[in-house]
């Protein structure tokens, strides 16, 4: 699936991002860990100016 297939549907670009989540959820042991990175992909594809990685 490309990124033009994405354009337009909010909803589907949601459920991927958080299947994606659930994809890489076993590499982190703990469930702060787990919270912290959803939160950190959010915030890099997010459309704040400023982001640290």
């Amino acid at each position: 699936m490309s990124v033009s297939d994405w354009a337009g549907s909010v909803s589907d670009w949601s459920h991927a991002l958080e299947g994606l989540k659930d994809v890489i959820a076993p590499a982190f042991k703990r469930s702060e860990q787990r919270a912290s990175a959803g939160v950190f992909i959010d915030g890099l594809l997010s459309g704040a100016e400023r982001k640290t990685g």
